[in-house]
């Protein structure tokens, strides 16, 4: 009643006021009345109210009617092929998501009739042909919301339809549904290249990357799991996202389903790493500093880095005595070198450098000079980090010590100066295991008791670099707890290999959900029974590969030349860990 009141006291006083204006106006009555009717109309517009409309439409579109219909056999050659929504469909987005195979040699056509969208084909179809016309999740309607999953039209103009089936799960990040399933037919391209050549099948992942092929002819397939960004049938290297296949699918009249078939995409890197710049911080260390992180096994061969007198015959070389990556900055190499000329520039070339893609250095940008220094090394080293950190409360039984220094140490002068002991000052014995010259590790010879504290003692002023200098401090030491034994727990279960002929190594892998930090790796020589000890409660994910080259990591697979990925699996569904629970039973079986 009050909004009414006001909104007729506006109006009243707004219409006075025009007559006021207007009536003193030396206008012609003709435009007086033309101009009040557009204030008239302005105000009319600008009245404010509920927006029209009801609730948000949430619901999902849906195929409801097909010509011809699902599965029909002896379609005519010239059928008109339509699909009927039950709304009205956002067309880009369609268009997008629209496959036909086998596919055309020219453009299919499409047009639309209210809900109803018609494929103009531009030749007849093939006799004795199955065809399949898939929509992928990508297709919205109106309101954007997406198809709840792919739906596929098949049909046949022979007698019967092809039975094959391929399916199959890709895991990425982001959006699964972003992703397709590219099929080519090797006997029509053996060795398919998706960069050159569009897919004769494809399909989208569901919001759980699983994905389906029907009605396929027997024959060998080849898929690739790939994220088209620029929507054109072919995938474009360091742009589009790619997975590649562990195997080729294979289809018989006998056994015409394979699967599942497994992919892991990522963004893949295809350049090379280079050198961005060479300083010499004093006369016997050099930084590199490198266009990306490189492998830090390559970096830690001092082989891989040749320096020689620039422009000085017969050549004279300086010696590599030491080389790292920095672990601080993993685009930075740190070499330890002869003592230099400082009157002389020098030319370092590397080899054998590879990032962490496998990629091989940039041959053109594989070397840089320096001028040589005078300047004498005589920075004292520091210890930059150390793990468990001072009073951690929640440390492993299993665990792992670390200590980072700020520069190469001299690895025999260190070892004598550490010590672990337990409350009651026992001594905790263990090895020493230098994962490069600037980072230590220790492994305790036995499990650490659980509850109890340890301290970790540096006797610093009896460690040196490797240039002899020795550490300011004089001691330091760290304090830390072990978590009771009854607050962990452990997971188990066996792995099994279907290909009894497959070689290398099995790592397994667990990380918590939502931490990061807390995660383990084992490593079985073969199939069979795995346990991860000494848990903290919540839930894991676990995952793993065979190694089937032998190189400790997981290859992904290439393009170019062509590789298969290495196997490897998921775990459906995390696991939970409760103290003194242990989760048995978690059973696994690579994939074919």
């Amino acid at each position: 009643m009050l909004k009414n009141s006001v909104e007729f006291s506006v109006k009243n006083l707004y219409f006075t006021s025009m007559r006021n204006f207007l009536r003193h106006q030396p206008y012609s009555s003709g435009f007086k009345i033309f101009l009040g009717f557009s204030f008239f109309l302005l105000f009319s517009c600008a009245r404010q109210g509920m927006p029209p409309g009801g609730p948000v439409d949430r619901t999902p579109p849906r195929v409801l009617k097909t010509i011809p219909p699902n599965r029909a056999v002896h379609v005519s050659r010239t059928t008109q092929i339509q699909i009927t929504f039950s709304e009205k469909m956002d067309r880009a987005s369609l268009n997008d998501a629209l496959f036909f195979a086998p596919r055309p040699e020219k453009p299919i056509r499409l047009k639309w009739h209210g809900n109803t969208l018609s494929l103009m084909l531009p030749d007849s179809l093939l006799s004795d042909q199955t065809y399949l016309a898939t929509i992928g999740t990508g297709a919205k309607d109106r309101h954007q919301n997406p198809l709840r999953e792919s739906f596929t039209l098949a049909f046949s103009t022979g007698s019967q339809l092809d039975n094959g089936r391929i399916f199959g799960r890709a895991y990425g990040t982001g959006s699964l549904m972003q992703i397709q399933i590219w099929g080519y037919i090797l006997r029509l391209t053996p060795l398919p290249d998706p960069e050159t050549e569009s897919p004769q099948y494809i399909t989208q992942c569901d919001a759980n990357g699983r994905f389906r092929f029907r009605n396929l002819s027997p024959g060998n397939y080849r898929l690739f799991a790939v994220v088209d960004r620029e929507k054109n049938r072919r995938y474009v290297p360091g742009y589009d996202a790619i997975g590649f296949p562990t195997r080729d699918a294979f289809l018989t009249r006998a056994d015409s389903t394979d699967g599942p078939l497994f992919f892991r995409i990522a963004v893949r890197d295809t350049t090379r790493p280079k050198i961005i710049s060479v300083f010499a911080t004093d006369e016997s260390h050099l930084q590199i500093r490198m266009s990306e992180p490189v492998d830090s096994l390559d970096a830690s061969n001092p082989e891989n880095f040749v320096i020689r007198v620039e422009d000085h015959t017969p050549s004279e070389t300086l010696a590599v005595r030491v080389s790292y990556r920095n672990r601080l900055n993993a685009g930075q190499i740190i070499l330890l070198t002869a003592r230099q000329d400082s009157a002389v520039t020098y030319r370092l070339r590397l080899q054998n450098i590879h990032n962490r893609s496998g990629n091989l250095i940039d041959s053109l940008k594989a070397s840089g000079t320096f001028k040589g220094s005078a300047q004498p090394d005589t920075i004292p080293p520091k210890i930059v980090r150390i793990s468990p950190p001072d009073s951690s409360r929640t440390v492993l039984p299993d665990v792992f010590l670390s200590c980072l220094f700020s520069e190469a140490m001299d690895t025999a002068s260190v070892p004598s100066a550490v010590e672990l002991r337990n409350a009651g000052g026992k001594t905790i014995s263990g090895k020493f295991l230098w994962k490069q010259p600037d980072f230590l590790k220790f492994k305790p010879d036995h499990i650490l008791k659980g509850d109890q504290y340890y301290r970790w003692h540096f006797f610093t002023n009896h460690m040196t670099d490797a240039q002899g200098n020795k550490m300011a401090e004089d001691s330091l030491t760290t304090v830390f707890r072990v978590v009771p034994d009854d607050t962990l727990s452990e997971i188990s279960g066996v792995i099994k290999d279907p290909d009894s002929l497959a070689a290398g190594p099995i790592f397994l892998h667990i990380q918590q959900s939502n931490k990061p930090g807390l995660q383990k790796s084992i490593r079985l020589k073969a199939p069979g029974a795995y346990r991860f000890l000494y848990l903290l409660p919540g839930t894991y994910g676990l995952s793993g590969f065979r190694d089937e080259n032998r190189d400790g990591r997981f290859s992904p697979g290439s393009l170019k030349p062509f590789q298969f990925s290495e196997r490897f699996f998921v775990y459906p569904d995390t696991i939970l860990v409760r103290s003194r629970w242990p989760n048995e039973g978690n059973d696994l079986e690579l994939p074919k």
